[in-house]
């Protein structure tokens, strides 16, 4: 099932992003995060999010929060497409070409989301 593979080499990290950002343990909640290695001026990218792309009709109705909790979606006015990271995908361990997917919730967020065209992932 496409939904369970997120791409080809899924341990090679991207090298914009390991120029940038780090991912560390935050706590047993939180799991883990990402953090800047160097000071990052407002409005520059930092990190990507890649995971696997389903529509409305391919979605899990009995997904629990937690289990959904990497879900996103494109663009939400425009499309009912939306990102999501499959289970196994979440750890370092077994996912890093992108740590988009490490940014942690906060009220007083500090980075917003944005569609890009990556080279590797489109």
């Amino acid at each position: 099932d496409y939904k369970d593979h997120i791409c080809t080499h899924p341990l090679i990290a991207d090298p914009y992003e390991s120029n940038l950002v780090e991912v560390r343990y935050v706590d047993p909640i939180k799991g883990e995060g990402l953090f800047s290695k160097i000071d990052i001026e407002s409005g520059f990218v930092v990190a990507f999010y890649f995971g696997v792309t389903i529509s409305e009709d391919e979605k899990d109705e009995g997904e629990t929060w937690e289990e959904a909790a990497y879900l996103i979606f494109l663009d939400a006015e425009e499309s009912d497409l939306r990102f999501d990271i499959p289970h196994d995908a979440i750890p370092l361990y077994s996912y890093s070409a992108s740590l988009g997917h490490k940014v942690n919730h906060s009220f007083k967020s500090n980075c917003d989301f944005s569609t890009f065209l990556h080279p590797r992932f489109g």
